[in-house]
């Protein structure tokens, strides 16, 4: 006969994690759902909440404070309620993303709030204030920086710095390594390249993405743009 198992008691601590794992898992079903449908912003914004629970997960004390703070104003962010997420409520005793970056600057959270309020910039089409927060943004984590890389390429492709986008978006790419989303980076690098003139930078990432991604969406029709760029 055999005996049921013995439940075992995970600490807070552990359960936290079993969650936050839980939300990443979400997290990256629906970009591999959505991934048709989503902007370059967008994506980098789903990757900067994945990477959140790295630091969530190893806060020290004042990181943990700055860690609470952002999770009082993150419902705000999550709803497209950008401007009172960078401003914060005051009656309802939540700080804005502009008060946390500035108060933790210099911690894992007050650099991440510093992303999400250049993400929040962005959203609301104030891309000068957008592109300054992705540039005072310091952050240690490789798939955080290429977020910020990211929002700095997306402004310069909106402000025609077509060249500055792709050198950007390179960057992006490399610090992604071999993710999914490092395609569609060096497809924007590619891409932006090409407006700016750059032929053979763009050919030489159309190419980099045909052989590292050559089951991705964004290499299905890299052979017409090569042939455009050699016409």
């Amino acid at each position: 006969m055999l005996k049921p198992k013995k439940k075992i008691k995970l600490s807070s601590k552990e359960l936290k994690k079993d969650e936050l794992l839980t939300f990443v898992e979400q997290v990256s079903a629906w970009y591999y759902e959505n991934q048709r449908n989503v902007t370059t912003v967008a994506i980098a914004v789903v990757i900067v909440v994945a990477a959140t629970v790295f630091y969530f997960y190893n806060a020290n004390s004042e990181n943990e404070r700055a860690s609470g703070e952002l999770g009082k104003v993150y419902s705000l962010y999550d709803q497209q309620q950008f401007e009172q997420a960078i401003e914060g409520v005051a009656e309802r005793n939540i700080p804005g993303l502009k008060t946390i970056a500035d108060k933790y600057s210099g911690t894992d959270a007050g650099e991440i709030a510093e992303l999400y309020l250049a993400n929040a910039y962005f959203a609301l089409g104030k891309f000068d204030e957008a592109h300054k927060h992705y540039d005072d943004c310091s952050v240690s984590d490789s798939r955080l920086q290429a977020a910020v890389q990211a929002g700095l390429a997306s402004c310069e492709e909106l402000k025609k710095n077509y060249k500055e986008a792709g050198e950007h978006f390179q960057k992006a790419a490399a610090l992604s390594g071999t993710s999914p989303i490092s395609a569609e980076y060096l497809f924007n690098a590619a891409y932006n390249y090409s407006r700016a003139g750059e032929k053979e930078s763009a050919a030489e990432f159309f190419k980099r993405l045909k052989k590292e991604f050559p089951q991705s969406q964004q290499a299905r029709d890299i052979d017409r743009y090569l042939t455009q760029l050699a016409g």
